[in-house]
């Protein structure tokens, strides 16, 4: 049977609600009876799909079992932009002065978090997903959490280019877990789902890539808080830049 191509190396657990990874797989499920195991849960369609790729008696990495598929699965499906992240959501605009106020306060801090993520992404283009969350009106959800932020702009992106490897340029998608479609299912939850980057290879013809480009998913984790190189704050062409956007002279201090 022919699996797709990508490596997977954060799945669900096939009956529990855990994270689980290949060594964790082969030490406590497959061990035994490796060809009678049961496949992982993708973590994006929850399904048990998830094939694990035995090598040397240790698993490597998952593979999704199902291939080219209309659905909203990044892992299959054949469409270029499968249905994202929807940012319609509850509104509390008594609180949005003082969600954006929090988050102007530390837009450096968050902007070098998700520059960790994506090399290539620069100030002109982290202004215009600021822009695009002021439209969307992000700050204004009742249930804001400020440390999402660097999460959800880059899920709201959709699809990045990343050419900070001029040799290597490649597509970049960022998921989160599970079936949080919108904002509304990610900040009624306790717990925000699991972050997911999918990366892609470029396509011969320029089209943008499907299943079939994807190359890597990986779960990554975003800790804005503590981001080499913050405290030093943001250069003089970073600060103008942005502040000729929001107007946020003397709120890009370090924390």
């Amino acid at each position: 049977m022919a699996f797709t191509k990508a490596s997977v190396q954060d799945v669900l657990h096939p009956s529990k609600n855990q994270y689980i990874n290949g060594a964790v797989y082969s030490r406590e499920i497959g061990a035994t009876a490796p060809d009678v195991a049961p496949d992982a849960r993708c973590p994006f369609c929850l399904k048990l799909a998830m094939v694990p790729d035995w090598h040397q008696g240790r698993v490597q990495g998952f593979f999704h079992r199902h291939r080219g598929s209309s659905g909203t699965c990044p892992l299959v499906t054949t469409g270029v932009q499968p249905v994202g992240f929807q940012a319609e959501s509850s509104s509390d605009l008594k609180a949005y002065s003082s969600h954006r106020d929090a988050f102007l306060e530390v837009w450096y801090h968050q902007y070098l978090a998700m520059k960790r993520q994506i090399g290539s992404l620069d100030i002109e283009r982290f202004v215009r997903l600021v822009e695009h969350a002021d439209i969307l009106r992000l700050w204004a959800h009742p249930e804001f959490r400020l440390n999402d932020v660097p999460a959800v702009l880059l899920v709201l992106s959709d699809l990045l280019a990343d050419t900070s490897d001029a040799k290597k340029p490649v597509w970049v998608r960022f998921r989160f877990a599970g079936l949080a479609s919108s904002l509304d299912d990610l900040w009624r939850r306790k717990k925000t789902p699991a972050l997911f980057k999918l990366s892609y290879k470029p396509r011969p013809d320029g089209r943008l890539p499907n299943y079939k480009e994807l190359t890597d998913c990986t779960r990554v984790i975003i800790d804005w808080r503590s981001v080499p190189g913050a405290y030093g704050g943001p250069s003089q062409m970073e600060s103008t830049a942005f502040e000729a956007a929001f107007s946020t002279a003397g709120k890009a201090e370090a924390l």
